[in-house]
């Protein structure tokens, strides 16, 4: 009969809680950074005087 150490299964017990922490966090700085760029945008579009356009070129001439 084969007997089996249980090593592996402690550090998997301890591993994947971690990846699935590091998982939801990664997910969740994504929403909110979809939430944030989306109220951006809502933002500007109320803005009615400004030239969208102009704006996101200026923007993106800053960024390089």
């Amino acid at each position: 009969m084969r007997r089996m150490r249980g090593s592996l299964t402690v550090e998997a017990a301890v591993l994947v809680p971690l990846l699935f922490l590091i998982l939801m966090l990664v997910i969740d700085l994504g929403i909110d950074l979809h939430r944030e760029c989306r109220e951006q945008a809502m933002a500007i579009q109320e803005q009615r005087g400004q030239n969208t356009i102009k704006m996101f070129y200026a923007w993106k001439g800053l960024e390089e």
